[in-house]
Protein backbone atom coordinates (compact mmCIF):
# COMPACT_ATOMS: atom_id res chain seq x y z
CA UNK A 1 0.00 0.00 0.00
CA UNK A 2 3.03 2.27 -0.08
CA UNK A 3 4.91 4.01 -2.75
CA UNK A 4 8.49 5.55 -3.27
CA UNK A 5 9.24 8.21 -1.08
CA UNK A 6 6.27 7.52 1.84
CA UNK A 7 6.61 6.64 5.05
CA UNK A 8 5.26 4.62 7.52
CA UNK A 9 4.70 3.56 11.09
CA UNK A 10 4.23 0.06 11.52
CA UNK A 11 3.67 -1.49 15.21
CA UNK A 12 3.27 -5.58 15.71
CA UNK A 13 3.17 -7.82 18.53
CA UNK A 14 6.89 -8.29 19.69
CA UNK A 15 5.79 -12.04 20.26
CA UNK A 16 4.16 -12.98 16.83
CA UNK A 17 6.99 -10.99 14.91
CA UNK A 18 10.14 -13.27 16.80
CA UNK A 19 8.02 -16.13 16.82
CA UNK A 20 6.58 -16.34 13.16
CA UNK A 21 8.98 -13.57 11.08
CA UNK A 22 12.13 -14.24 12.47
CA UNK A 23 11.78 -18.16 13.72
CA UNK A 24 13.20 -17.79 16.92
CA UNK A 25 12.46 -17.07 20.67
CA UNK A 26 11.52 -13.78 22.59
CA UNK A 27 15.21 -12.31 23.57
CA UNK A 28 15.99 -11.32 27.13
CA UNK A 29 15.51 -7.96 26.37
CA UNK A 30 11.48 -7.61 25.06
CA UNK A 31 9.02 -8.16 27.63
CA UNK A 32 6.34 -10.75 26.64
CA UNK A 33 3.18 -9.42 25.57
CA UNK A 34 5.23 -5.88 24.03
CA UNK A 35 4.81 -4.22 20.89
CA UNK A 36 7.48 -2.98 18.85
CA UNK A 37 7.49 -0.27 16.30
CA UNK A 38 9.00 0.30 13.16
CA UNK A 39 9.95 3.71 11.62
CA UNK A 40 10.06 2.79 6.78
CA UNK A 41 10.67 5.31 4.33
CA UNK A 42 9.99 3.28 0.75
CA UNK A 43 13.23 4.57 -1.01
CA UNK A 44 12.36 2.44 -4.33
CA UNK A 45 10.44 -0.36 -6.23
CA UNK A 46 12.75 -3.04 -8.33
CA UNK A 47 10.56 -5.16 -10.82
CA UNK A 48 11.54 -8.61 -9.74
CA UNK A 49 12.77 -9.43 -13.80
CA UNK A 50 15.18 -6.39 -13.07
CA UNK A 51 16.46 -7.53 -9.68
CA UNK A 52 16.48 -11.09 -11.08
CA UNK A 53 18.80 -9.57 -13.34
CA UNK A 54 20.84 -8.07 -11.28
CA UNK A 55 21.62 -11.26 -8.59
CA UNK A 56 22.30 -13.21 -11.70
CA UNK A 57 25.26 -10.68 -12.60
CA UNK A 58 26.39 -10.32 -8.98
CA UNK A 59 26.33 -14.74 -9.17
CA UNK A 60 28.95 -14.59 -12.11
CA UNK A 61 31.27 -12.09 -10.69
CA UNK A 62 31.29 -13.84 -6.95
CA UNK A 63 31.60 -17.20 -9.12
CA UNK A 64 34.75 -15.64 -10.63
CA UNK A 65 36.43 -14.58 -7.59
CA UNK A 66 35.79 -18.07 -6.43
CA UNK A 67 37.40 -19.73 -8.69
CA UNK A 68 40.44 -16.92 -8.86
CA UNK A 69 41.15 -17.76 -5.16
CA UNK A 70 40.62 -21.62 -6.01
CA UNK A 71 43.14 -21.52 -8.89
CA UNK A 72 45.36 -19.81 -6.32
CA UNK A 73 45.44 -22.81 -3.67
CA UNK A 74 45.89 -25.32 -6.54
CA UNK A 75 49.03 -23.86 -6.98
CA UNK A 76 50.08 -22.80 -3.33
CA UNK A 77 49.86 -26.31 -2.69
CA UNK A 78 50.99 -28.48 -5.64
CA UNK A 79 47.40 -29.54 -6.87
CA UNK A 80 48.09 -29.65 -10.67
CA UNK A 81 45.07 -32.03 -11.36
CA UNK A 82 42.63 -31.46 -14.06
CA UNK A 83 39.03 -31.13 -12.38
CA UNK A 84 36.47 -34.08 -12.25
CA UNK A 85 33.28 -33.62 -14.85
CA UNK A 86 31.93 -31.05 -12.35
CA UNK A 87 34.38 -29.63 -11.05
CA UNK A 88 35.86 -30.92 -7.97
CA UNK A 89 39.65 -30.90 -7.87
CA UNK A 90 41.38 -34.16 -5.98
CA UNK A 91 44.74 -35.82 -5.25
CA UNK A 92 45.15 -39.02 -4.02
CA UNK A 93 48.49 -39.13 -1.87
CA UNK A 94 47.98 -42.84 -0.63
CA UNK A 95 46.12 -45.17 -2.66
CA UNK A 96 43.91 -47.77 -1.11
CA UNK A 97 43.20 -51.62 -1.76
CA UNK A 98 40.03 -53.56 -2.70
CA UNK A 99 36.75 -52.76 -4.26
CA UNK A 100 35.81 -48.90 -4.97
CA UNK A 101 32.43 -48.06 -3.32
CA UNK A 102 29.25 -48.57 -5.43
CA UNK A 103 25.50 -47.36 -5.34
CA UNK A 104 24.28 -48.75 -2.21
CA UNK A 105 27.32 -49.26 -0.30
CA UNK A 106 28.07 -47.99 3.17
CA UNK A 107 31.25 -45.59 2.83
CA UNK A 108 32.78 -44.90 6.44
CA UNK A 109 35.52 -42.04 6.35
CA UNK A 110 37.60 -39.68 8.58
CA UNK A 111 37.42 -36.28 7.17
CA UNK A 112 38.61 -32.35 8.19
CA UNK A 113 36.95 -30.13 6.51
CA UNK A 114 38.15 -26.41 5.55
CA UNK A 115 37.99 -23.45 4.35
CA UNK A 116 41.02 -22.00 1.88
CA UNK A 117 42.19 -19.99 4.74
CA UNK A 118 42.82 -22.87 6.21
CA UNK A 119 39.84 -22.68 8.90
CA UNK A 120 38.00 -25.78 9.89
CA UNK A 121 34.40 -25.61 10.07
CA UNK A 122 33.68 -29.80 10.30
CA UNK A 123 35.77 -33.08 11.57
CA UNK A 124 34.99 -36.52 12.30
CA UNK A 125 37.94 -36.37 15.12
CA UNK A 126 36.92 -38.57 17.85
CA UNK A 127 33.87 -39.57 16.63
CA UNK A 128 32.37 -42.93 17.91
CA UNK A 129 31.37 -45.00 15.69
CA UNK A 130 32.83 -42.94 12.56
CA UNK A 131 31.02 -41.20 10.03
CA UNK A 132 29.13 -42.70 7.20
CA UNK A 133 27.00 -42.35 4.37
CA UNK A 134 25.00 -44.78 1.67
CA UNK A 135 26.78 -43.83 -1.43
CA UNK A 136 24.36 -42.58 -4.08
CA UNK A 137 21.99 -41.59 -1.58
CA UNK A 138 22.63 -38.27 -1.52
CA UNK A 139 23.65 -37.87 1.94
CA UNK A 140 26.67 -36.12 1.85
CA UNK A 141 27.51 -32.31 -0.71
CA UNK A 142 27.37 -33.27 -3.81
CA UNK A 143 31.07 -32.75 -4.34
CA UNK A 144 31.54 -35.92 -1.88
CA UNK A 145 28.97 -38.24 -3.67
CA UNK A 146 31.21 -37.36 -6.96
CA UNK A 147 34.50 -38.33 -5.52
CA UNK A 148 34.31 -40.64 -2.37
CA UNK A 149 33.81 -43.62 -5.64
CA UNK A 150 37.13 -42.91 -7.02
CA UNK A 151 38.96 -44.05 -3.42
CA UNK A 152 38.67 -47.29 -1.98
CA UNK A 153 39.77 -48.67 1.64
CA UNK A 154 42.63 -47.32 2.70
CA UNK A 155 42.86 -44.08 0.77
CA UNK A 156 43.83 -40.55 1.71
CA UNK A 157 42.81 -38.02 -0.53
CA UNK A 158 42.59 -34.19 -0.47
CA UNK A 159 39.36 -32.81 -2.51
CA UNK A 160 38.78 -29.35 -3.49
CA UNK A 161 35.18 -28.55 -3.93
CA UNK A 162 33.79 -25.17 -5.34
CA UNK A 163 30.67 -23.68 -3.61
CA UNK A 164 28.06 -25.49 -6.35
CA UNK A 165 29.42 -28.71 -5.37
CA UNK A 166 29.31 -27.89 -1.31
CA UNK A 167 26.70 -25.36 0.18
CA UNK A 168 26.23 -23.42 -2.53
CA UNK A 169 25.65 -19.06 -2.75
CA UNK A 170 23.81 -19.24 0.29
CA UNK A 171 25.24 -18.91 3.53
CA UNK A 172 25.07 -21.95 5.47
CA UNK A 173 24.85 -22.29 9.30
CA UNK A 174 28.42 -20.30 9.83
CA UNK A 175 29.68 -20.74 6.23
CA UNK A 176 29.79 -17.65 4.03
CA UNK A 177 28.09 -18.11 0.44
CA UNK A 178 29.97 -19.32 -2.17
CA UNK A 179 32.69 -20.95 0.41
CA UNK A 180 34.80 -23.12 -1.38
CA UNK A 181 35.62 -26.35 0.90
CA UNK A 182 38.82 -28.46 1.28
CA UNK A 183 37.88 -32.02 2.47
CA UNK A 184 41.18 -34.35 3.52
CA UNK A 185 39.99 -37.83 3.81
CA UNK A 186 40.65 -41.00 4.63
CA UNK A 187 38.78 -43.98 3.77
CA UNK A 188 38.37 -46.44 6.41
CA UNK A 189 36.27 -49.32 5.31
CA UNK A 190 33.67 -49.71 2.18
CA UNK A 191 30.87 -52.36 3.44
CA UNK A 192 28.74 -53.41 0.12
CA UNK A 193 24.90 -52.77 0.62
CA UNK A 194 24.46 -56.30 0.69
CA UNK A 195 26.37 -57.26 3.54
CA UNK A 196 25.26 -56.87 7.64
CA UNK A 197 27.06 -53.40 8.50
CA UNK A 198 30.37 -53.42 10.90
CA UNK A 199 31.77 -50.64 13.05
CA UNK A 200 35.22 -49.61 12.29
CA UNK A 201 37.27 -49.35 15.08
Amino acid sequence: MMSPGDSAIFKTSADSLFEKTFQTTLPGYVKPGSSIIFQVKLQRIIPKSVQDSLEHLRDIEMRKEEFVKIEKFLQQNNMDVMPTENGAYMVISKPGTGNFPAKGDTVFIAYTGRLLDGTIFDQSVNKTPPFSFISGENMVIAGLEECIPFLNKGAIARIVLPSDLGYGAEAYGHLPGYSTLVFDIEILDVNPGNRELKIVN
